[in-house]
């Protein structure tokens, strides 16, 4: 069954991490029960799903209804998603990314680069292990990259300078036997979004950052609407197809409200 699922999930675009998380809550699922959820009731299905912490239910109560839905049961209705908190994000301040990259370099070159790439262009980290030295143009200083969920292909600007200092020093040194910018040394030379995601978070918590690597991403775009970024155009930086998605980026205080309204105000005087 795992395999067809992965096939339709794959055929309808959806990410590694999504389709990784879904087969996670469908075999925690199968070693409760002893089922797959093709095979069990709702009730079964809903007694798993309460027997679980707030947070993971909330996860694969989703999986396991859209795989429901996939398979064709009419009844994945009576699966009810149940509200979660949003979460909190952490918000690093550019000057602490680029302090932990210059810091980690010497001795890890590659997820040193990763962080950098992965706040520097806001990726997502299926994005990131996609990325391959090609795609890099240190004469324009750009990025080819394709944004994952929308499947569009943009030319993102490197614009932060000690970014280019640590691209120009890792690509002369990259060993050429792939094409993958941060590579693996096994075949097929691609780090998997859950090991990546597990190194980068390790490093940000030993700099005494409980961050997950969506926190740079996220940093990324709270740290350019403070620089005075306009939303739209921060909308189509991260890829997002509607601005509302966008606006959840959006975590400016007062303070810095009254900071870029009185810039504003100067600017027109001046």
């Amino acid at each position: 069954m795992y395999e067809e699922l992965v096939n339709l999930m794959m055929a309808r675009s959806y990410s590694e991490k999504t389709i990784s998380n879904y087969l996670t809550a469908l075999k925690a699922f199968e070693k409760f029960s002893g089922k797959t959820v093709k095979d069990a009731s709702v009730d079964e299905i809903i007694s798993f799903l309460a027997s679980l912490t707030p947070q993971s239910r909330y996860m694969y109560a989703i999986a396991i209804r859209s795989v429901l839905k996939m398979l064709g049961r009419q009844d994945y209705t009576a699966i009810k998603i149940p509200k979660s908190k949003p979460r909190r994000y952490v918000i690093i301040p550019e000057e602490d990314v680029a302090k932990i990259c210059y810091e980690l370099y010497p001795s890890k070159p590659k997820l040193a680069v990763a962080i950098a790439l992965t706040y520097e262009l806001a990726l997502r980290l299926s994005e990131l292990c996609n990325l391959r030295l090609s795609d890099l143009d240190l004469n324009t200083w750009t990025a080819t990259v394709e944004r994952i969920k929308s499947r569009r292909v943009y030319r993102l600007p490197i614009v932060s300078d000690w970014v280019k200092q640590l691209l120009i020093k890792y690509v002369s040194t990259h060993p050429r036997h792939t094409d993958y910018l941060i590579y693996s040394q096994k075949r097929p030379y691609r780090y998997r979004v859950p090991v990546m995601s597990k190194l980068i978070s390790s490093v940000l918590k030993e700099y005494g950052y409980d961050a997950k690597p969506h926190d740079l991403r996220h940093s990324r775009a709270t740290n350019l609407l403070k620089r005075g970024l306009d939303v739209r155009v921060l909308q189509i930086f991260l890829g997002h197809a509607s601005i509302a998605q966008t606006e959840r980026y959006t975590h400016l205080t007062e303070v810095d409200l009254r900071k870029m309204i009185e810039t504003l105000y100067k600017q027109q005087v001046l």
